[in-house]
């Protein structure tokens, strides 16, 4: 069901109209709204490799930390009404082509990429590809 919804986040109004609704006979703000949809990504990259840890690195042991920050995020936003998806590159052992797929189902309006120095490349490689892909912010 398409239901209206106003989200207030850093004090301005975030609004995305449903696909197909026009707006109604007083203006836009009378059409039926949809909340905004955000991919919350730590994008893929070498096997075994924990960015969300003291020090990101590729670990021996396979121990992978969960991207706690990313998570809280994600659970804020959902909790202001957005439509979120969270998706653990490492943590789902993913290539970025399962990624680019997964992000074009989901039709994301923003894309929040979880970045750390020494995966910068490959991170920003991936955020322009899922640009390219979705036409989203990232």
């Amino acid at each position: 069901m398409v239901s209206r919804r106003l989200i207030e986040l850093a004090g301005s109004p975030f609004w995305a109209i449903a696909p197909g609704i026009a707006p109604g006979p007083l203006g836009a703000r009378e059409a039926c709204w949809s909340p905004v949809k955000i991919l919350c990504l730590n994008p893929p990259f070498h096997k075994n490799y924990s960015s969300h840890q003291r020090s990101p690195a590729v670990t021996k042991s396979r121990t992978l930390y969960s991207p706690i920050w990313l998570a809280y995020a994600a659970g804020l936003l959902e909790g202001q009404g957005f439509e979120v998806q969270l998706i653990d590159g490492p943590g789902e052992d993913t290539d970025l082509a399962s990624v680019v797929r997964r992000a074009q189902e989901f039709s994301p309006q923003l894309v929040v990429v979880s970045t750390t120095t020494p995966s910068i490349a490959n991170d920003l490689k991936t955020a322009e590809a899922l640009k390219a892909a979705t036409g989203a912010y990232s």
